[in-house]
């Protein structure tokens, strides 16, 4: 082979992929990429929403649809103090104070939210601590003839006095009492593009012996009542 051929030869070789293949190849690389980016950001959006509502349902009636009649109690609105209504941050709340014809009476405090995420709202035990009330027992019980419906029942005492709080949270039917069922009822709303409302009942009478059958009475009564709303 002589040199000038050989130097031609060698120019040729050393020429890169001709302009057609650098495009195919930069197609491949773009398309990768693309690839790439759906399959990492796909389950992110898939797990947002399958997590995450994107509204709240409205209410199906007003908190002062809870009739003033429960049984062999009646009840009375009480105002809610401005403060305490901020306080707490609910889109609707009621105090009413019931009483039955043996002159035994219950407060009743009901808040529902009905924002995305409100967040676990804090137990009545901070409150009543800072009111200077002392817990001296604290037990889970479920309704009567509802197994399934958890509430806390409290007994505090103040300067020689007494009183039992019933309480509980609830999202439609499902009740919990703690940040644990707090989670489990929200992951059994995963899925679901719109989530009920949050509620939360706190019932207060004195320490008589029968003050737990009393409250789990009416606490009945309003479970019922809050699955409606």
């Amino acid at each position: 082979m002589n040199p000038v051929t050989q130097v031609q030869y060698t120019k040729v070789s050393n020429d890169g992929p001709p302009p057609g293949g650098r495009r195919r190849g930069l197609s491949k690389y773009l398309w990768i990429t693309f690839a790439v980016v759906v399959v990492t950001q796909l389950p992110g959006f898939a797990l947002h929403s399958s997590f995450v509502a994107s509204s709240v349902r409205p209410l199906r009636c007003s908190l002062d649809d809870l009739p003033l009649v429960l049984g062999n109690w009646t009840g009375k609105e009480t105002e809610v103090d401005p403060r305490v209504f901020i306080a707490v941050g609910a889109e609707e709340q009621i105090n009413r104070v019931y009483s039955s014809p043996s002159g035994a009476s219950i407060t009743t405090h009901f808040a529902t939210w009905t924002r995305l995420n409100p967040g676990m709202p804090h137990g009545p035990q901070e409150c009543y601590h800072s009111a200077g009330w002392k817990l001296v027992q604290s037990r889970i019980r479920t309704l009567p003839d509802r197994p399934d419906v958890p509430v806390v029942v409290d007994k505090y005492e103040r300067s020689g006095q007494q009183v039992v709080a019933v309480y509980w949270y609830q999202m439609d039917g499902r009740a919990f009492v703690d940040r644990e069922g707090w989670r489990k009822v929200r992951r059994q709303q995963w899925g679901h593009r719109e989530w009920p409302p949050l509620s939360k009942v706190l019932l207060q009478t004195d320490g008589a012996d029968d003050a737990e059958s009393r409250l789990m009475e009416i606490a009945s009564v309003i479970y019922d009542f809050a699955c409606k709303v």
